[in-house]
């Protein structure tokens, strides 16, 4: 009799203070301001501070590839709210890199560009803050992916370049979208090493010329 009535008074306590909880607050989401993040983990092989350089070599050739990162912008951009689309204010980061040759000629040295893209987080609804956003790098004013990383998925490939090891490579190729026949077609494949950069670069250009650029070194 005294289980039973201790029981009761259980149930009692625990509908007393079901009977207390209040409704959750639903929050408008345009009232919200939503901070979009890339994952640090992906970050990781193409967030190449500026300063850094590369020497590649170029096989049949004894002339080495210089490449030097002359730009790397890592930010958030602010997408102010637009209530005639119901799109609430949006933080997004942005990283856009810069990539230059530099090649040594009889005249003196030039440059070129070697490399110059942007990632961005897509803005997908429903909205929702994010710190390990997937990266993907294109080349600037193309949809041409030339890498791809997310937060949990890092590189599956061991590759030896120039003697040198590197596991956890991702892997990413892309065209411009030409045919192979078209004069200006070109595809373009990296291979990324996390904390390095690219290892490797191979273009193919009209009618399968290709350029092969292994890395030989770097700071």
């Amino acid at each position: 009799m005294q289980n039973l009535s201790r029981l009761l008074a259980v149930l009692v306590i625990a509908l007393a203070m079901q009977s207390c909880q209040k409704d959750p607050v639903m929050v408008d989401p345009m009232t919200r301001v939503f901070n979009i993040k890339m994952s640090p983990n992906a970050l990781e092989y193409v967030n190449i501070p500026v300063g850094k350089y590369f020497v590649y070599k170029v096989p049949g050739y004894t002339a080495l590839d210089s490449v030097v990162v002359t730009n790397n912008e890592l930010a958030m951009v602010n997408f102010p709210r637009d209530n005639s689309n119901n799109f609430p204010e949006h933080n997004v980061q942005r990283l856009r890199l810069t990539m230059t040759q530099y090649i040594q000629t009889s005249g003196g040295m030039i440059t070129t560009e070697w490399l110059k893209g942007v990632a961005m987080p897509e803005i997908f609804n429903p909205y929702d803050s994010t710190t390990t956003a997937d990266v993907r790098l294109r080349f600037s004013g193309t949809q041409q992916v030339i890498f791809y990383g997310a937060q949990n998925i890092s590189g599956s490939l061991t590759m030896v370049v120039e003697g040198v090891t590197y596991t956890g490579v991702s892997k990413a190729e892309s065209d411009n979208g030409l045919p192979i026949s078209n004069a200006g077609y070109e595809k373009n494949t990296f291979y990324w090493a996390k904390g390095v950069g690219i290892i490797k670069r191979v273009v193919v250009n009209w009618n399968g010329a290709t350029t092969e650029m292994n890395l030989l070194r770097h700071n």
